[in-house]
């Protein structure tokens, strides 16, 4: 199987590069190929955004790679490169505006002279990867809830890829914006980005921006063994580059190589896991967004211990964070839920470490336990929990990981609190002429909304 990245965006783009250098890092110090690169060693991912700032920092890196392998041969050189034509920018930016990175999809690229629609470059070179896939399976999509092109150009995308490749899985990593972001139109974008997601794609893995920095925060006051206090907190800043690489790392324990989702290829991994994530922890079609937890241990720790210590992370992030933005207006619906807070239809967890792989297997039961009770499984799914086992670590500096993908109500704080303030604003007709001028007008907003009840309800 093959699957083809698109990273849309300032976020996508960002989030996508932390990942692929993960999995460089690994290539070079392993030595074995990847699934996801293609059979000439490049990497299978397409880039898009409509500012040349990040795309151009992307550029750089891979300059600086090919230069410290300068005295390599070429074919060295050129192993895990992205390929030129992949890259591609737009004339201008979206304004961070959901309805104008929607309709300028189809402006002109930016080449002289002009030329084809962004939209149909960014089709061709998908065609080109799908083509060069021995067997395609579908897409992984990073991109950002928040900003014009990641929200706008990524529902017109998935949408468009849907069409194109009905048949195609579609995976969404989307990053929830921070409720204290700079954007005031990020509501809108989120609702409206999150309506098409629910339509088109198989499964979407929402990101919170406020928890990612938590986690974040924690990692870095643990590994100073500092107390995780409001003190340390503001000690304990982080940057973007935190926060990508952190996400990259927790994408990389859920879709890098393991030893469960393909029992009869006889060692060879064939990237099957982002579409056996999707059939484990999406049981059903209306419940497509699940949320990630990743730790990392060095020390030499049971399973059971690791597990417990995930499943209590994941329930104070996600009770505090309920917590900190729970709405008044939006209270009934949370109140009729309240029984079922923090409960999981199912989960995915991925455990990495040649070291202790074979002690996983006699703690199966016990893992599985801890799960099923610290995620608060829900009684009626008698397969909830799924355990993948990987003997190579996710990461080469790390000897034991452990990742959870689960799908449950933590979701609902963020789509919530969204709804509320995108409610206010709009009956309040707060920046609705900047999206009708691009014809999105009061209706789309009402579907977006009931979607978004929808979800809430689920």
């Amino acid at each position: 199987m093959s699957s083809v990245f698109l990273n849309v965006g300032q976020c996508g783009v960002q989030l996508g590069q932390a990942f692929w250098t993960l999995l460089q890092d690994r290539v070079d110090q392993d030595g074995e190929r990847h699934p996801y690169a293609t059979v000439d060693g490049h990497q299978r991912r397409v880039l898009v955004d409509t500012e040349p700032k990040v795309l151009a920092n992307v550029r750089k890196q891979e300059q600086q790679r090919k230069g410290k392998k300068s005295s390599s041969s070429a074919a060295v050189k050129n192993q895990w490169a992205i390929r030129d034509e992949n890259v591609l920018l737009s004339r201008r930016g979206r304004g961070a505006n959901w309805a104008m990175g929607y309709s300028k999809a189809v402006e002109v690229a930016r080449r002289p002279g002009g030329g084809p629609a962004l939209l149909d470059d960014v089709l061709e070179s998908v065609r080109r990867e799908v083509e060069r896939c021995d067997a395609f399976s579908g897409f992984v999509l990073t991109h950002s809830l928040s900003g014009g092109t990641g929200s706008g150009m990524g529902s017109h995308l998935v949408e468009t890829l849907r069409d194109e490749y009905p048949l195609a899985m579609q995976l969404a990593v989307s990053v929830a914006p921070s409720l204290r972001g700079e954007n005031p139109m990020q509501s809108y974008n989120s609702l409206l980005c999150l309506q098409h997601l629910q339509a088109y794609c198989d499964g979407v893995l929402l990101v919170e921006n406020d928890l990612l920095v938590k986690c974040c925060q924690e990692e870095r006051c643990s590994s100073q063994h500092r107390p995780m206090t409001t003190s340390a907190r503001t000690f304990a800043a982080v940057t973007v580059e935190d926060l990508n690489r952190y996400l990259a790392e927790a994408l990389a324990g859920l879709l890098l190589p393991t030893d469960s989702p393909d029992p009869k290829s006889r060692g060879w991994c064939i990237g099957l896991e982002p579409w056996e994530l999707i059939r484990s922890v999406c049981p059903m079609p209306s419940l497509k967004l699940f949320t990630v937890d990743h730790t990392r241990q060095t020390h030499a720790r049971s399973w059971s211990v690791i597990a417990e210590q995930l499943s209590r992370q994941h329930r104070l992030h996600h009770h505090s964070h309920q917590a900190d933005i729970a709405s008044p207006s939006i209270s009934n619906i949370l109140e009729r839920t309240a029984a079922a807070q923090s409960q999981c239809v199912s989960l995915v967890a991925v455990a990495r470490g040649a070291r202790r792989a074979q002690s996983l297997t006699a703690e199966l039961a016990a893992v599985e336990k801890t799960l099923l009770r610290g995620y608060r499984c829900a009684a009626w799914n008698p397969a909830a929990v799924d355990l993948w086992t990987a003997k190579t670590a996710g990461l080469p500096r790390s000897s034991t990981t452990l990742t959870v993908a689960s799908n449950g109500s933590a979701t609902s704080a963020p789509i919530s609190e969204y709804l509320d303030r995108a409610e206010r604003m709009f009956a309040s007709g707060a920046f609705l002429h900047w999206y009708e001028r691009y014809d999105c007008g009061r209706e789309q907003f009402r579907d977006a909304f009931e979607t978004a009840r929808i979800l809430l309800e689920d």
